[in-house]
């Protein structure tokens, strides 16, 4: 059984129905809606997990989520929304690329933090760094309950999951009705924890996973908000979901966030923006609900046998945090990329996330023919034990040695396709490694 970072996790819950019926002093829906959020019209395949079999039914829902439409940049990538029904509530499934060739693809599936939804990693993997890795890749975008964009409030007496039960219920019930096996996870914040939970229960499902800004319970700003609550000094009814999401993302100027620098203040009137217009394409009501959620979970599991990719802005008030998680893993098996000079990593540098990630997969045995700038071929996150840094600011501490069983050795008979799937049956011994 994998061990527990046993961070300060005692103190009492924050009760998710206490604000339900209080108005909500944020705006809602005030803002601008981005132009990539269409409003559109779209079938969708609603797949309900309430039992042994799949019932499928087709509906028409009016959305702000992306149609079937072609990716943005470098490409034609479809994008299907998948209502998928859990015990909980509607997830939607956001499929980037073909699912019938997802036996001939790596699959990736994203969650996203408090504040956010699948929009920001499909703002990532549509970036042109990421052009070659989408072509190559199947991913799987979640929208937890209720944090789609323009969605109506939950109900008063609705209880949000709590984090460890979405891990280890509900993403593996969105999962199995799209009948996915095997994946990558990458997951921000909120989501992040939840991914490493999901990987504590179905460890063989998992290939290897990339958490950005991966915080213990009892770490972060919201903690210091919680116990404020909890010991009667604040009411949560005070903080709208904006206040909450930038506390969350930002941190607070007293210098006890946990940021090796706090953000400057012309980098957070960059950053404000973007996230006061997430919270208004969204139901703030709701972020609240997923934002308790986080501030109630419980330790963190430990990973074993696990590869892992850690990364986190040096500005970011989740450094510490990650740092903190870092140095209890196993350092053979785990990675921890620090960007400088960042607070959003996915937002501020895409380019380094995207580097870092194609290093970390090849690393894994798959998309190792693929190169992406400023990459060798043969590279991967392997064969150092001291921190580095690459020419443009972002620093790697020590990264694992990859076993010879998890590099690929290429045969003339595969071809380019072929070579980068992630089969395990393809992945073969060899006395040496080059890089």
């Amino acid at each position: 059984m994998a061990s527990a970072v046993t961070e300060s996790s005692t103190s009492p819950s924050i009760e998710a129905r206490a604000d339900s019926k209080q108005k909500d002093d944020v705006p809602g829906g005030g803002g601008e809606t981005r132009a990539s959020l269409v409003q559109a019209e779209v079938t969708t395949n609603v797949i309900r997990a309430t039992d042994n079999t799949t019932t499928s039914t087709t509906t028409t829902t009016t959305t702000n989520s992306p149609p079937v439409t072609p990716s943005r940049a470098g490409g034609q990538v479809p994008i299907q929304s998948i209502p998928i029904e859990t015990k909980y509530g509607i997830i939607t499934a956001h499929v980037q690329g073909d699912l019938e060739q997802m036996e001939n693809r790596g699959v990736f599936l994203t969650v996203h933090d408090i504040g956010s939804n699948s929009r920001a990693f499909l703002d990532f993997t549509e970036h042109p760094i990421m052009s070659a890795i989408r072509m190559r890749s199947l991913f799987i975008h979640v929208d937890l309950i209720g944090q789609q964009d323009n969605q109506q409030d939950l109900p008063d007496d609705y209880e949000f999951p709590p984090i460890k039960t979405i891990g280890e219920e509900l993403l593996v019930e969105v999962l199995d009705k799209l009948k996915i096996k095997l994946i990558v996870g990458i997951g921000e914040g909120a989501g992040a924890n939840i991914l490493v939970r999901f990987a504590n229960k179905y460890h063989s499902r998992v290939l290897g996973l990339v958490l950005i800004h991966l915080a213990p319970a009892g770490v972060g700003v919201l903690e210091r908000l919680k116990s404020q609550i909890s010991t009667g000094k604040r009411r949560f009814s005070e903080f709208s979901a904006e206040n909450i999401v930038e506390l969350h993302r930002l941190g607070d100027s007293s210098g006890r966030s946990g940021q090796s620098s706090p953000p400057p203040q012309s980098e957070q009137q960059q950053l404000m923006p973007l996230y006061k217009n997430r919270v208004n394409n969204m139901n703030a009501k709701n972020i609240k609900r997923y934002a308790i959620s986080y501030m109630n979970r419980k330790e963190l599991p430990l990973l074993k046998d696990m590869d892992i990719l850690l990364v986190a802005g040096s500005r970011s008030p989740y450094l510490n945090g990650t740092q903190k998680y870092f140095a209890q893993c196993d350092k053979e098996k785990t990675s921890f990329l620090k960007v400088d000079h960042v607070v959003d990593v996915l937002t501020e540098a895409p380019e380094k996330l995207a580097k870092s990630i194609l290093l970390f997969v090849k690393g894994l045995g798959f998309l190792t023919s693929l190169t992406l700038p400023g990459i060798d071929r043969q590279r991967t996150l392997s064969g150092s034990s001291q921190g580095s840094n690459d020419e443009s600011g972002a620093t790697m501490g020590p990264v694992p040695n990859i076993k010879p069983h998890r590099i690929l050795e290429r045969r003339r008979t595969l071809s380019m396709e072929e070579y980068d799937m992630p089969r395990p049956r393809r992945l073969s011994m060899s006395s040496s490694i080059k890089e």
